[in-house]
């Protein structure tokens, strides 16, 4: 039967994901469903994915999970603590409400993770509804790279090692390869590896929280892979449409308060007060600079726009303590 991903209930595709390995694990393969956890709350709206809040978690969903901790969900972080107790369990996040993968996807990828023993967190290729490629994979990201996105060369020239390193976009998305980070719609962990790291840093509510795990996993001698042939679907900005009342990016993907706050947290952690200090400056210096060229041209709506996002990282600012601390919350 085909149908229009597009027009299809994010949450429903989770489910049918969470059926279907239920299914294969009782029909097929029960060591699947040993050795393989998924997560059973939605972070957002705290149900089970794609049920109705207030509702009960399948039975068929329960005996795909039955070897995993459940836990209550405050915050996107907290997304991954299924299964992070249970010795050589394979993690797998299918984030609610945003992405899903097929089966043949999940146990590809622990078969994966056998033959890899040194791959501390791995992933695979996110595809929108429509098909087309999305960032998969990516690397740490400095300063520099928050100039080039900010003045717009990493969009224009995403074919330079120099411009657009952050996204990879150069690279072929076809290829394997070792990477810095991957994107949390869809990974694996190694159970022990998460328990190992004390899991989440839970100061990030939404937003950075799988870059800073990455960069905490390659600093204790683990490798970050991208394996292109799981594949799977990401309906990007999802989270962030279920916040009501909050600025969401002009991409629609991202809450803007929220990623600025967690922006200063991740570079006052790994770059320092210099490190937070300076994505503030670079990121309102060039905020400031366009509002002020809206209001010379007369594009007053223009002006205005820019000097909110000016507004609210100075909130963000203030609210960190520069960086330095995490806000209750949840946000």
């Amino acid at each position: 039967m085909h149908r229009d991903e597009s027009r299809v209930d994010a949450g429903l595709h989770v489910a049918e994901v969470i059926e279907e390995l239920a299914l294969a694990a009782a029909q097929e393969r029960d060591e699947l469903a040993r050795r393989l956890a998924l997560p059973i709350a939605d972070a957002d709206q705290h149900v089970a994915p794609g049920a109705r809040p207030g509702s009960k978690l399948p039975a068929n969903a329960r005996h795909a999970t039955r070897n995993a901790t459940r836990v209550e969900h405050h915050g996107q972080v907290e997304r991954f603590r299924v299964g992070a107790e249970i010795p050589d369990v394979r993690v797998v996040e299918v984030q609610a409400a945003e992405c899903t993968g097929p089966l043949g996807a999940l146990a590809r990828g622990i078969e994966l993770m056998d033959r890899h023993p040194g791959v501390g967190l791995a992933g695979g290729e996110l595809r929108g509804a429509d098909g087309s490629r999305q960032p998969s994979a990516r690397m740490f990201p400095t300063l520099r790279d928050e100039l080039f996105t900010l003045s717009g060369l990493a969009a224009r020239y995403p074919r330079s090692r120099l411009f657009a390193r952050l996204d990879r976009r150069w690279a072929d998305p076809e290829a394997a390869a070792e990477v810095d980070w991957i994107p949390g719609a869809f990974v694996f962990i190694r159970a022990q590896d998460f328990a190992m790291l004390g899991g989440f840093d839970e100061r990030f509510f939404m937003y950075y929280e799988e870059v800073d795990l990455c960069r905490r996993l390659r600093a204790a001698g683990r490798r970050i892979q991208y394996w292109p042939e799981l594949k799977a679907m990401h309906i990007g900005g999802a989270s962030a449409k279920t916040v009501k009342q909050a600025r969401v990016s002009k991409a629609g993907s991202q809450l803007e308060s929220w990623r600025m706050r967690s922006g200063l947290l991740y570079y006052r952690k790994h770059h320092g007060a210099w490190g937070a200090a300076g994505l503030y400056a670079l990121e309102r210096g060039w905020h400031k600079l366009r509002e002020r060229k809206a209001h010379w041209r007369g594009r007053r709506e223009q002006a205005a726009d820019f000097g909110m996002h000016c507004a609210q990282l100075v909130a963000a600012w203030r609210d960190t303590a520069g960086g330095t601390r995490s806000p209750a919350g949840p946000w």
